[in-house]
């Protein structure tokens, strides 16, 4: 509807009457982005819309039982809920729909313009709208179009928890520095919600670790990885994460950065620990890693390939860190109900953080590796469990710059170096933050194709889901524990594995003592 339109609305005690849109410079905005005005009425409970109509009205007057002229009291004005509202398949921006808010009472609302819809987990579309608080919770019931008939659902926001149940997050200046301790592995019983539960409802509480390493002054330096970290903060702040050391944590060897915020191998640790403390159901997590990774032999016998994925730390001349501890300090602490999403741009990053299922796309003819045949039609793809897994409870997902034995790029585009992988996904994310995960992962690798590199990006998870009903969010989308048991699986010993033999990338031959080569800063 526009201005100079009429608008039926029902006032308080009963009657109704006919108010006129007034300009646009009038106009105000609820939290939804929804236009509104106000109207003057005599003091009871909010109006409610009914209907709108552009046929003429003549309201009845209210009976008044005074001579004397209307003084409105003043009150408080009335507590707002959000509810959100389904899209039902084939409606548009500007279609209108009618739904039933608490109370008993219906409404039209106008589809919104597109980059105002959130999606649910299913994929499907939706918009919020707000409407006063009732005593009881809102419920979902049957929506219709106010033109054309049919029958939608109107779906209720997610409701924060209680800040009562959370254990309070503490700044990163104020946690000590804990040494590494391996979880003990042996499997034990996890709890499963009822099938019927799809999602688990967010807490609101955001909380990311990202670190870049471009090793300046060493054998080893590359150029982009600073940059990298900085533009992934730039991504989450413009995400709704909070910009202070409790929420966020950024590691860099950048000059001018304070010594405990260098990323050395204990300053990662105390920061990986930060990351997952106090972390409770409905929390959101995010970690991204831009520098250099190697492998090195794995003496436990858990990898298929023989080697342990390592990231190197500032300080790697003294000790790498392996994926073993990754998973031991990020992904088995985490409560069922907690969504880590971690991006690792480095070489042999393609189960950098030892999740148990890898998914592997259909890769026939016609069709790019990410399932999607010219990148707009899903097909098929599957699951892949590790041979000896490592279960956990957390919901896990980690986009990983190529495969176990690839290298991956440090490139410049637009006038700055930084890592291929955290390019493509920060273009891909902002030019569809709705995508669901082939979508996702076929515009990433399509954007490294493009730019002619070989690396191929990998999607691990902590447990299956339907990639094709899941759209990827960097604030919602948590998926309950489906692992009825969590710990370290080994149904076959295998023989360690020999570091460069092959697939190796540049980190390998300086840690392996070769003799002089030219890293040249293009790869990690």
């Amino acid at each position: 509807m526009k201005s100079g339109q009429k608008i039926k609305v029902q006032v308080p005690g009963g009657s109704s009457r006919t108010e006129t849109i007034p300009p646009r410079h009038k106009w105000v905005y609820l939290n939804t982005g929804q236009p509104a005005f106000d109207i003057q009425c005599p003091t009871k409970p909010a109006p409610v819309v009914v209907a709108g109509t552009s046929s003429p009205y003549q309201p009845q007057q209210p009976a008044i039982q005074t001579a004397s002229p209307y003084q409105p009291q003043q009150q408080q004005p009335p507590k707002m809920q959000t509810i959100r509202i389904g899209i039902p398949k084939g409606m548009k921006s500007g279609q209108k729909i009618k739904v039933q808010v608490p109370g008993g009472s219906s409404r039209t609302e106008t589809i919104p313009p597109r980059h105002k819809w959130v999606y649910l987990n299913t994929g499907q579309p939706a918009f919020d709208i707000q409407c006063p608080t009732k005593p009881v919770a809102p419920v979902v019931v049957a929506g219709t179009y106010v033109k054309g008939g049919g029958s939608h659902v109107v779906v209720p926001t997610t409701q924060a928890h209680s800040s009562s149940v959370f254990s309070p997050w503490k700044r990163y200046e104020d946690m000590p520095a804990v040494r590494y301790q391996p979880p003990v592995l042996a499997l034990k019983d996890a709890p499963v919600p009822p099938p019927n539960m799809s999602f688990v409802k967010p807490s609101g509480r955001r909380r990311a670790l990202i670190i870049g390493i471009n090793y300046t002054g060493t054998r080893a330096a590359l150029r982009g990885c600073v940059n990298d970290a900085k533009n992934m903060r730039n991504l989450l702040l413009r995400n709704n994460y909070p910009n202070d050391s409790s929420h966020i944590v950024m590691l860099t060897d950048e000059r001018g950065t304070p010594g405990n915020y260098k990323p050395t191998r204990a300053n990662i640790f105390k920061a990986m620990q930060w990351l997952v403390q106090g972390v409770s159901e409905g929390d959101v997590l995010f970690f991204h890693f831009s520098g250099h990774g190697a492998q090195v032999p794995d003496r436990t016998g858990h990898e298929a390939d023989g080697l342990n994925e390592t990231i190197l730390p500032l300080d790697y001349q003294r000790q790498q860190i392996t994926d073993d501890e990754l998973w031991g300090t990020l992904v088995y602490p985490l409560p069922a109900g907690a969504r880590l999403t971690a991006l690792m741009d480095c070489c042999h990053s393609g189960t950098g953080l030892d999740l148990p299922f890898e998914y592997k796309m259909d890769t026939r003819r016609n069709t790019n590796r990410f399932g999607y045949a010219n990148s707009s039609y899903p097909t098929n793809g599957q699951w892949i469990e590790d041979i000896n897994p490592a279960h956990s409870q957390g919901d896990v997902v980690l986009f990983s710059g190529c495969e176990d034995g690839q290298t991956s790029a440090d490139t410049y585009d637009q006038r700055q170096a930084g890592g291929a992988m955290t390019q493509s996904f920060i273009s891909a994310y902002e030019e569809n933050p709705y995508a669901t995960y082939p979508q996702f992962m076929a515009a990433i690798n399509s954007a490294l194709k493009q730019r002619r590199f070989k690396q191929r990006p990998q999607l691990t998870a902590s447990q299956p889901f339907n990639v094709k009903e899941r759209v990827f969010s960097l604030v919602e989308g948590i998926e309950p524990n489906h692992n009825h048991k969590v710990g370290r699986i080994q149904n076959r010993h295998i023989r360690p594995g020999r570091a460069g033999g092959g697939g190796g990338g540049p980190m390998d031959a300086i840690l392996l003592g070769a003799g002089a080569f030219a890293l040249g800063g293009l790869l990690f």
